[in-house]
C-alpha cells in the first residue's frame, strides 16, 4: 500500500513534464510563429494603413517587402482583385474586377478620367485635372489636380490641393496639407495646414493658470479692446472680443461670438451659434462649434506641439490660414 502511494506521488510530480520531454525528443512545434511587424501596431489611424493592410493580405513582412511584390514591368494581378502597375502615366482601362492599383514607384493619372478602384502608390501620385477619385494612397507626396474630386479617403505624407478641388472625404496627411486655391472640403487631418502663400508662423504656447477664475452672465458681453483677462468666460447671450485682447482660458457662449482683429483666445472656444474671426486671430485649445464658422485672414489655430480640432456645422475660410490637427467641417467646408 505504502508503494502503490509512493508511485502515484511520483507520478503526480513528473506528470506534468511529460509533453515538454515529448516536444524536447519529437520536435513537433520547430518551427517559430512568425510575427510581421504589421501584428506589432494598430495602423487604422494613420495614414499608411492601407499599405499595412495589403502587406498583410499578401502575407508580407514590411513594407519593403511589399515594394518589391509591387515592382513590376507591366501590369499584373497580385492577388484577386488586386493589381500591381509600372511606374509612370497609368492607364485608364483598369478591368472592372480590380479594387485596388498599387505602383512602388510614383504615378501619374490622366485627366478627365473617373476611377472607382482605390490607387496606392509607395512613391508619389499626381493626379490629373477634373478627375474623380475613390480613395489616393501616396507614401510620399500626393497632389491633387484642377478640378478634381476624391470622394472617400486621401492619404500621403504631403498633400497639395489645387483650386477647385472637393473632397468630401477624409484628407489626411503626415506632414502637411497645402492648399493652393478654392477648395471645398470635409475634413483635413495633419501637423501643418496651409494656403501655399502663408508662411509657418510659430506662437508661443501659454499654460492656462489652473486656479483662474469663471465669469458668467447671462445677458451679453463684451471684452474690450487690448484687454487681457485671465479667466473661463461662460456668456448666455452674445459675446464680443475685442481687437487685439487677450483670453487666458476658454470661452464658451449660447449664442454667437465675434473675436475682433487680433484677439487670441489660449483656451478652448465652444459656441452653440455662429462663431466668426475676423482675421489675425490665434486660438490654442479645441474650437467647436454647432452652426458655422468663419475665419477672417491670417489665423492661426492650434501649435506644432499641441494639435486641436476644429469641428462645426460648416466652415468658410478667407484669405491666409494656418492650422495645426483637424479642421472638419460636418456639413461643408470652403477654402475662398
Amino acid at each position: 500500500m505504502t508503494l502503490f502511494i509512493l508511485a502515484l506521488g511520483v507520478i503526480a510530480v513528473f506528470l506534468p513534464f511529460v509533453p515538454t520531454w515529448i516536444e524536447i525528443v519529437r520536435k513537433t512545434d520547430a518551427t517559430p510563429l512568425k510575427i510581421s511587424t504589421q501584428i506589432l501596431k494598430d495602423p487604422r489611424e494613420t495614414p499608411i494603413a492601407v499599405f499595412w493592410h495589403l502587406v498583410q493580405l499578401l502575407g508580407l513582412d514590411s513594407l519593403d517587402d511589399l515594394k518589391k511584390k509591387a515592382t513590376v514591368k507591366q501590369p499584373l494581378m497580385l492577388k484577386e482583385s488586386l493589381m500591381a502597375v509600372p511606374a509612370g502615366i497609368l492607364f485608364e482601362g483598369i478591368p472592372k474586377n480590380v479594387a485596388r492599383v498599387i505602383a512602388a514607384e510614383s504615378i501619374e493619372l490622366p485627366s478627365r478620367v473617373a476611377y472607382s478602384c482605390k490607387i496606392l502608390s509607395l512613391g508619389s501620385i499626381l493626379t490629373g485635372d477634373h478627375s474623380l477619385f475613390n480613395e489616393l494612397h501616396a507614401d510620399e507626396q500626393l497632389t491633387v489636380s484642377t478640378g478634381s474630386k476624391v470622394v472617400w479617403w486621401a492619404t500621403a505624407n504631403t498633400i497639395t490641393l489645387n483650386p477647385e478641388v472637393k473632397t468630401p472625404g477624409k484628407v489626411q496627411a503626415k506632414t502637411s496639407i497645402r492648399i493652393n486655391g478654392p477648395v471645398y472640403f470635409h475634413a483635413l487631418e495633419a501637423p501643418l495646414i496651409q494656403n501655399t502663400s502663408h508662411p509657418v508662423i510659430i506662437q508661443e504656447k501659454r499654460t492656462l493658470n489652473p486656479t483662474r477664475e469663471r465669469i458668467l452672465s447671462a445677458n451679453d458681453f463684451e471684452v474690450p479692446a487690448d484687454e487681457i483677462i485671465e479667466a473661463d468666460l461662460v456668456i448666455k447671450g452674445k459675446l464680443l472680443i475685442g481687437p487685439g485682447a487677450r483670453i487666458f482660458g476658454s470661452i464658451k457662449a449660447h449664442q454667437g461670438i465675434t473675436l475682433g482683429s487680433g484677439a487670441h483666445v489660449y483656451g478652448d472656444v465652444i459656441g452653440l451659434k455662429d462663431i466668426v474671426f475676423s482675421g489675425s486671430n490665434f486660438i490654442q485649445g479645441t474650437l467647436l462649434g454647432n452652426q458655422k464658422i468663419h475665419f477672417g485672414p491670417k489665423c492661426i489655430f492650434g501649435l506644432p506641439e499641441s494639435p486641436s480640432t476644429c469641428s462645426a456645422k460648416e466652415l468658410s475660410i478667407e484669405g491666409q490660414f494656418q492650422a495645426h490637427g483637424m479642421v472638419r467641417a460636418w456639413k461643408i467646408g470652403h477654402f475662398s
